[in-house]
């Protein structure tokens, strides 16, 4: 009786495992054929600086301290033929000294939505982006800056908008259109 038991639970255990590893199997092609559901992102960041000379004067005005914490959050939903996608994200700024920040430092916020069928592709998008202009500005950001306002950024921020359009049509046949329109502003 104990071996039929023994037995019966081995061949249990074995359809177990096998009805597990074909799902596993079969899970990505269920996923492709599907339309695809949301998906949520959420992150945290945090760093901690100390500098006794942060602002690199000739002599130090003391010891400063920073704690820098970014929170963001994401959705997107893919379907077949259709994307949704936001983002957000921002960071708090807290520290103690000559030169720390206590602030929230803006938003960076993306919002987008594609559509596609058969012939035709439809995208619209927006961007907001805000950072630091005391920090190292790249060189496109600097050749993007006017001469006379590249002069007088050493402090503060630089806030980028952009809102772009895209559309395309007869993707498939031997004539077609492509339009694409955007706008920049650099704060």
């Amino acid at each position: 009786m104990d071996r039929r038991r023994q037995r019966s639970r081995a061949v249990a255990a074995g359809a177990a495992i096998s009805a597990v590893a074909l799902c596993a199997a079969w899970a990505p092609a269920f996923g492709q054929e599907g339309g695809g559901g949301p998906l949520f992102t959420l992150g945290v960041s945090t760093t901690l600086t100390s500098s006794d000379n942060a602002d690199l004067d000739v002599v130090s005005a003391g010891d400063t301290t920073q704690l820098e914490t970014t929170l963001s959050f994401g959705f997107e939903t893919v379907p077949r033929t259709q994307a949704l996608r936001f983002s957000f994200s921002d960071t708090l700024r807290s520290g103690s000294g000559p030169a720390a920040e206590n602030d929230l430092r803006g938003p960076n916020v993306t919002l987008s939505y594609e559509r596609e069928v058969a012939a035709a592709r439809f995208e619209l998008s927006a961007r907001q982006s805000t950072r630091d202009a005391d920090s190292a500005l790249s060189q496109e950001e600097l050749e993007n800056l006017d001469t006379a306002d590249a002069l007088a950024v050493d402090s503060g921020t630089l806030t980028n908008r952009v809102l772009s359009f895209g559309m395309e049509t007869g993707r498939q046949g031997p004539v077609g259109t492509e339009l694409s329109l955007s706008q920049t502003r650099r704060d």
